[in-house]
């Protein structure tokens, strides 16, 4: 049902902190500090759907229900022109989030982040990522300001090593949430979050203390607004004891159907997963309230949480292997409880006379990104592509006699529409100004 789909992940770090001998394919390095895969700064996956298959979809698991609310979900509400659904996430990795807050932090003084980060400076290579980099983080911000439903990963194994939170683990934490709240929260009404707990099996429950792990959170919170110069009122405002909603875990009712993971994964998969969810109750409902009672508040934050879930990356959880294997089941469920957002982008295209010539025009246009690019070993090398890129693209053909479906002119006549079109799927990003 898939018409194509990629995955793109990118770690961005200058040849200084590489080390001049240093192989980033080694399996532990600057660039992957835990196996199988690379570390992430930025992800990206890109998935293209008939309709019919998306509507099947969202049936499947409950998120639409022919005949009863088409237009109430908004899931199916597509022009009526509209043949394909483009599904795209984007990941922002953690040391990447941190740039970010300090590039916000400087005000968009990019000097004040290679500070930080203690960046050599006058080499060739260095000035050139920095370049890039300042270039990058700009678009970045613009996609946190247009994400339509965003989702934070919270690291359990690390907020509650040895069973108790971790004041120096939930202080990056906080920095996050009220930078994310200052880009987000902007939104009417506020923007909603979605929390993600990961690697929850490596927590050992059974020396778990929420008494304690609540009042070290207060206390990290009261020292945080200190430093950040928050009202620290907003902190001691909240509940001092533990409430009684974090002592017990009600599933949240997402509504939706998830009997086809178990007809694919088998039953037995199906009762581990089960199991798996039970066992992490404890640690959800504490961390329910905490974000809702303690830490939004206490940070004076317009971000509401939406639901927190428990989510199991891998099959099997044996730290540091080269054969894990990823858990398809999870990964599944948590783009359905993603769509639940109800948020697709199903503004229409242009409706004038260059409509016909859209998806022509988006073709040449692919092909003369493919053509401009260039690869090194393993390492593709692409570059911004323009109108006058796609001209001198045309002019090659023409001069190699290679097939062209349009002249010139209405090839390039028709760029304007053809890269809105591609910007909205999700195939294609603008330029930042």
């Amino acid at each position: 049902p898939i018409v194509s789909s990629s995955f793109m992940n990118t770690r961005m770090v200058p040849k200084s902190m590489l080390g001049k001998d240093a192989d980033p394919n080694e399996l532990i390095s600057v660039v992957r500090d835990e196996l199988p895969f690379m570390d992430t700064d930025i992800a990206r996956g890109f998935v293209l759907l008939t309709l019919e298959a998306f509507a099947f979809f969202c049936q499947e698991f409950g998120l639409w229900k022919p005949g009863m609310d088409e237009k109430a979900s908004g899931l199916l509400d597509f022009p009526a022109e509209a043949n394909f659904v483009s599904l795209q996430f984007v990941e922002l990795g953690g040391d990447h989030l941190d740039r970010l807050l300090r590039f916000a932090s400087a005000g968009g003084d990019l000097a004040a982040v290679r500070a930080a980060e203690a960046s050599t400076t006058g080499l060739e290579n260095e000035e050139a990522f920095w370049a890039d980099m300042q270039e990058v983080l700009l678009g970045s911000m613009r996609l946190l300001q247009d994400t339509s439903r965003t989702v934070y990963f919270i690291n359990c194994a690390v907020l509650f090593s040895g069973g108790i939170l971790v004041a120096s683990a939930l202080r990056p934490m906080l920095q996050k949430l009220r930078f994310l709240d200052s880009v987000l929260g902007a939104k009417s009404g506020g923007a909603e979050l979605l929390f993600y707990c990961s690697r929850v099996g490596a927590v050992d429950l059974a020396r778990f203390d929420a008494p304690r792990s609540w009042t070290a959170a207060r206390a990290e919170l009261s020292a945080f607004a200190k430093d950040a110069g928050l009202p620290v009122s907003k902190t001691l405002a909240t509940p001092a004891e533990l409430p009684e909603v974090a002592k017990r875990w009600e599933a949240c009712a997402t509504g939706l159907e998830l009997s086809s993971l178990e007809d694919v994964s088998g039953s037995a998969a199906a009762e581990e997963w089960q199991r798996a969810e039970d066992r992490a109750g404890p640690l959800l409902a504490f961390l329910t309230a905490l974000l809702k009672e303690v830490i939004l508040p206490g940070l004076g934050a317009r971000l509401q949480v939406l639901a927190v879930h428990n989510v199991r990356n891998y099959i099997d959880d044996g730290e540091g292997s080269r054969r894990r294997r990823l858990c398809a089941a999870s990964v599944v469920r948590n783009v359905a409880l993603l769509l639940q957002s109800r948020a697709c982008n199903t503004s229409k295209l242009d409706s004038s006379k260059d409509t016909e010539l859209i998806p022509h025009v988006a073709e040449l246009i692919m092909r003369c990104a493919a053509a401009v690019r260039r690869v090194e070993d393993s390492t593709v090398h692409g570059r911004w592509v323009t109108c006058a890129d796609l001209a001198e693209h045309l002019e090659e053909c023409e001069a190699q006699q290679a097939a062209v479906p349009l002249p010139e002119a209405s090839a390039l006549g028709a760029w304007p529409a053809a890269a809105a079109a591609l910007v909205a799927a999700g195939i294609c990003t603008e330029m930042v100004p």
